[in-house]
């Protein structure tokens, strides 16, 4: 039997912790379990989003890594601080 080989990862980022975002979150939770045979591994790096409550939500429920929050505003564009090595 061969060694199982390490599957690289497809490292995501999700903007915006909203409605769309946790059903993308969902969907993207579920593709490891649902297809083995992938050859990349999904990994929920961070979220951002302008309200830190409902981003930290989305990250407890799925999974991220790492919650990013609006830091500054500029007229009707928000600045979002993202970590390091993202």
């Amino acid at each position: 039997m061969s060694p199982r080989r390490e599957r690289p990862e497809l490292r995501i980022g999700m903007v915006g912790a909203g409605t769309m975002a946790r059903a993308h979150s969902a969907a993207l939770s579920l593709i490891g379990p649902l297809y083995a045979d992938l050859p990349v591994r999904i990994r929920l790096v961070a979220v951002a989003d302008i309200n830190g409550t409902v981003a930290a939500d989305l990250a407890d429920r799925y999974g991220y890594e790492r919650v990013a929050y609006a830091s500054a505003s500029s007229g009707n564009r928000t600045a979002v601080e993202l970590p390091a090595g993202l």
